[in-house]
């Protein structure tokens, strides 16, 4: 039988090119999901994406060990003129987690309280609502998307899913291996001293199985063409992946490229990598097919190289990093703590930039979800913006290089963009900044695109005279909702509301959104429309970043009303009046728009898979993914 020389010898890159495109193609169509429970997942991949099922955490707790007080009766306190508060009264004892009593809105930290007695206390200054308290999905919300499709489940990712309500999870099935070793001259019997005892096969049996894969190991195949034809013919019948050892130089005895041939495509014979050149990669019947050489530390490189970009491909697998970064934000720390910072990656302008996430005890979903960490030494007063800063991560260069960040005016269609993003390799990190806060991130290139909903009143027009007076008009606008605001408020309107009027003449409590948010602009405009001074309203500098997060503010009864989303209502069980509908769309700057994930974003927005359960929820979809603006 005749035995092929190298047909070509191939670059390393060139093969892992030609390799991923197999194991996609082989993935898209064998890999399917498995339902399991969630105690079973650790070091699985998910098939589906996962929502949480409940808030974390489910309520608000204290942050720290103090007394639970009313932000608005501690006002004027000072060292010159404290003020005593009565225990059951005006204040609760309380410790670090436990539940907020509702009738208080913050907490003093114990050490900055003088006990009085058993029943008093004072306070030599203020504190505003919220603080140090953590509020009721701080971390997540019932509803998100916490983990796409295709990430690997670590012990941390079990315990999240676990606190968000997660029974059973949706995961890729495991991939089969079939190890074939080959050769006259080997031998499983330690006891044969005319033959070379066969070790490979605890390689790739070990790390196979600490990859997370099946393997069987069959029995040693002489170097013979129709036996090792008729071996492989039977592995694939069990098998996802049949890996032969030896055989695949170009000696007398080397029949693996000619019985790949015969079966099924060679796609690779032979790499430029010193040592380990007689690799073979192909497919029989769509299923990959490794051959690897004889020598141990060949067959180990070559293993894990090819074997371990299939489950890096398919499953997610990780290997540590360390890369050099930009800050594009100054990073706090405190002189005399060795501070570890979590950071998320991207590349932007040929460059790496790191952006700091927020990082605490409690965080372990912002760790997570980060890229990785670095750590700020004890003699460090903070990082400032613009310096350079090692970050510890397991993901490759080509994976940072892949992501991208959207810092802006959020929205839950933005998780799906995400998740769906995640499916073609590329992450998206998401930073609610509000819209301006987005318009001032593109003036800075620190982010890749923005969403907002900014409403211009002397044209009666949203998103596009901002960009002309903000962004010298030039950049894409993409069209992705209409989306309906209005007053929320609890089920029954025990208040009575019927329009904003109502929030002075019914002395009504107010939540409301930072300086820069769509939102709050246009209910400032709504109030001057109205001729209302938005300083008479009790709670309008009381401010949360997101809708949701407002949303739970008048859900537990901390403010009467607010100015949100529809959905978010729906969502929060609460009554809804209607104000207005708005545009809300995606911004892409000149540098990002000619690159090509954003032509992968504009046809995952046409695709019509996006907000499809959002339809009747205040959304309105028409003109998705179409260009409305360009200059």
């Amino acid at each position: 039988m005749k035995r092929n020389k190298y047909l070509k010898t191939t670059t390393l890159d060139e093969a892992l090119e030609k390799w991923r495109e197999l194991i996609d193609r082989f993935s898209n169509k064998n890999i399917t999901g498995e339902k399991i429970d969630v105690d079973n997942a650790y070091f699985r991949t998910l098939s589906r994406e996962i929502r949480a099922k409940r808030n974390i955490p489910s309520f608000s707790t204290s942050a720290v060990d103090g007394i639970a007080v009313r932000a608005e009766e501690t006002m004027g306190a000072r060292d010159v003129s404290p003020k005593i508060l009565q225990l059951g009264k005006d204040f609760e004892y309380i410790n670090t987690g436990f539940k907020l009593p509702g009738q208080y809105n913050a907490v003093i930290m114990i050490e900055n309280t003088e006990k009085i007695d058993n029943s008093k206390v004072r306070i030599r200054s203020a504190i505003s609502p919220r603080e140090n308290v953590r509020m009721v999905g701080e971390d997540i919300h019932e509803g998100d998307i916490i983990f796409y499709q295709g990430e690997y489940l670590t012990p941390e990712h079990i315990s999240v899913l676990v606190s968000a309500g997660i029974k059973t999870v949706s995961v890729k099935r495991k991939i089969r291996f079939a190890f074939i070793p080959t050769g006259n001259e080997i031998t499983y019997d330690s006891a044969d001293m005319t033959k070379i005892i066969e070790s490979n096969s605890r390689i790739i049996k070990g790390n196979i199985e600490k990859w997370g894969g099946i393997i069987d190991v069959y029995n040693v195949v002489p170097d013979d063409y129709s036996l090792i034809k008729n071996s492989i013919i039977k592995a694939y019948k069990d098998h996802d992946v049949v890996v032969v050892g030896a055989g695949s130089s170009h000696g007398t005895k080397d029949y693996t490229s000619s019985v790949l041939e015969d079966m099924g495509r060679l796609i690779v014979h032979g790499t430029n990598l010193r040592p380990g050149k007689p690799v073979i990669l192909g497919e029989v019947e769509g299923k990959p097919f490794i051959g690897l050489p004889g020598y141990s530390y060949a067959f180990k490189l070559n293993l894990d190289i090819f074997a371990g970009e299939l489950f890096g491909r398919i499953y997610g697998k990780r290997s540590s990093n360390t890369v050099e970064a930009i800050t594009l934000k100054k990073i706090p720390s405190q002189i005399g703590l060795k501070h570890y910072y979590n950071i998320n990656l991207i590349y932007l302008d040929k460059k790496i930039k790191a952006l700091p996430v927020k990082t605490g005890s409690s965080k372990l979903y912002g760790w997570i979800t980060s890229t990785g960490y670095t750590v700020i030494d004890e003699g460090t007063e903070g990082i400032e913006e613009g310096e350079i800063i090692n970050v510890h991560t397991n993901k490759s260069d080509n994976e940072i290089k892949s992501n991208l960040l959207f810092v802006g005016s959020n929205d839950i269609l933005i998780g799906e963009l995400g998740n769906a993003l995640f499916g073609k390799n590329i992450r998206l990190f998401i930073n609610n900044a509000g819209s301006m806060g987005g318009i001032f991130a593109m003036q800075k290139r620190t982010a890749h695109f923005t969403g907002i909903h900014l409403f211009d009143e002397e044209n009666d027009e949203y998103n596009i005279p901002f960009i002309k007076k903000y962004l010298k008009g030039k950049g894409k606008l993409v069209h992705f909702a209409r989306r309906s605001q209005g007053l929320l408020f609890p089920k029954g309107n025990p208040k009575g509301i019927k329009g904003i009027k109502d929030i002075i003449d019914k002395k009504l409590s107010f939540v409301n959104r930072q300086i820069g948010a769509g939102t709050r602009m246009k209910f400032d405009y709504l109030l001057k429309r109205e001729g209302i001074n938005s300083q008479n309203i009790i709670g309008y500098n009381n401010i949360v970043n997101t809708h949701i997060d407002a949303g739970y503010i008048v859900k537990e009864g901390y403010a009467d009303t607010t100015v949100a989303l529809e959905y978010i209502a729906r969502m929060l069980d609460l009554d809804f009046i209607h104000l207005f509908d708005e545009s809300y769309d995606l911004y892409f700057p000149e540098y990002f728009s000619d690159d090509v994930r954003f032509s992968i974003i504009l046809d995952i927005l046409n695709s019509g898979k996006i907000g499809r359960t959002l339809g009747d929820m205040g959304y309105d979809f028409t003109g998705m993914g179409k260009i409305i603006y360009e200059g």
